[in-house]
């Protein structure tokens, strides 16, 4: 079937800022417009994605190049492509709130100051938590460079535990916000290392043991669970639910591959292996790979690429082919309800178009950005990235030629 249009979200734009909200007891980022059509200060939609290809230009690489720790950045962002997850466009999925929040303040507020806005008046806005936008932000950033490190020829022994870092992360960590944790209310997802890591989740909020226990005693001992599950057969009726979620060849790979952290609370030293904290800076305090053989190496980087399928897999799951009719003709078409989806998208055509992600080589950008398999050498996002590499590169050759200059110069002295 031919498709009739590239695809395309129509999302809310306007003007936002970042606040702090009492009701929502958090950092947000909303919109200065409201959605109301009665409003002469009104929320406008944009179509994004649909001329990018055409323009060279990929949205996702621009939303992973966001810098977090900077509000213009985070602005600036939202100016011009709007949130990732809008409020207004899928309001009943409530993705713009975290699964735990409760709202209880329902009274009215005069002015505009974000600390004011009831729950209402947040409601007539477009609004994500801060958290929720970064989280974002980082899940892509890490899925690019996972998919770097996963396309690369040759590794270095730094860029195994980089990448084991970033398993860990997928793993475990990068969904850990989107779920109630209630299996009779959650979607369950799909793919089966998300469900895996739902798994993950699941354990830790209902075992007391791991709930009090550091980040990497609770991969451990969920390990334990699940190998101990495995051998087990899931012959007791309280695992069924438990081996239904881990229970495929994937999850083998990841327990062979992360087998060194299998464990119990009984001191055995790896309490403290690795740590994790907010936005996914996964961190080994040790080489834990050592010297790596052709075999183990081939290991991690089939994980890897099993992890990259899934989650960009996951991402697609809210994308949807349609059929139309156009006068008389049929066509396809895409449906995308938000921003991350496109995102996804995008990242999905470059993929299987042979495009190759890299991270600008000057060390003072590190942006992203894509390129062609013809030009695989391609090492900086832009020509003033380029230039100011060799520029400084030149500082440095004249700076060394300046020294030896000296050297020679100096006379010698000739002890009597």
């Amino acid at each position: 079937m031919i498709f009739h249009k590239w695809f395309y979200v129509d999302n809310y734009v306007g003007t936002y800022e970042i606040g702090y909200s009492p009701v929502l007891n958090k950092e947000i980022i909303v919109s200065k417009e409201n959605v109301d059509s009665s409003s002469e200060n009104r929320l406008k939609r944009k179509r994004i994605f649909e001329n990018d290809a055409k323009n060279s230009e990929q949205i996702y690489t621009k939303f992973s190049n966001i810098s977090i720790e900077s509000e213009d950045s985070i602005l600036a962002y939202c100016n011009k492509y709007g949130l990732p997850y809008s409020s207004q466009i899928i309001e009943e999925k409530m993705l713009w709130a975290d699964p735990d929040d409760t709202f209880d303040n329902n009274t009215d507020a005069d002015g505009v100051n974000v600390s004011e806005l009831s729950i209402e008046q947040l409601k007539k806005k477009d609004i994500m938590t801060l958290k929720g936008f970064c989280n974002s932000v980082i899940l892509v950033r890490n899925l690019l460079r996972l998919q770097s490190l996963t396309d690369a020829k040759e590794l270095d022994s730094s860029q195994y535990m980089d990448l084991l870092s970033l398993l860990v992360f997928f793993l475990f960590f990068s969904h850990e916000n989107d779920f109630c944790y209630d299996p009779y209310e959650d979607n369950i997802p799909k793919s089966q290392l998300l469900r895996f890591q739902y798994a993950f989740q699941l354990f830790v909020r209902k075992n007391p043991l791991a709930r009090y226990a550091t980040t990497a005693e609770q991969v451990g001992l969920f390990l334990y669970h699940c190998q101990f599950t495995k051998e087990r057969g899931a012959e007791a009726a309280e695992s069924r639910h438990f081996w239904s979620l881990v229970n495929s060849k994937s999850v083998e790979n990841v327990l062979n591959l992360f087998s060194f952290l299998i464990g119990t609370l009984d001191g055995d030293g790896k309490e403290n292996l690795f740590s994790y904290c907010s936005y996914g800076n996964v961190k080994f305090e040790e080489d834990v790979l050592g010297e790596l053989n052709q075999e183990r190496q081939e290991e991690i980087c089939c994980v890897g690429k099993e992890v990259l399928c899934d989650v960009i897999n996951d991402g697609l799951s809210a994308i949807t082919p349609v059929l139309k009719l156009d006068g008389q003709s049929l066509h396809g078409d895409w449906e995308l309800n938000f921003q991350m989806a496109g995102i996804f998208m995008e990242i999905y055509m470059e993929t299987t178009n042979q495009f190759l992600v890299r991270q600008c080589a000057d060390p003072t950008c590190g942006n992203f950005f894509s390129v062609s398999r013809n030009r695989p050498n391609k090492m900086y996002c832009c020509e003033a990235c380029a230039h100011r590499v060799a520029k400084r590169k030149e500082r440095e050759r004249k700076k060394l030629q300046a020294e030896q200059l000296k050297v020679k110069k100096q006379p010698i002295k000739v002890q009597k």
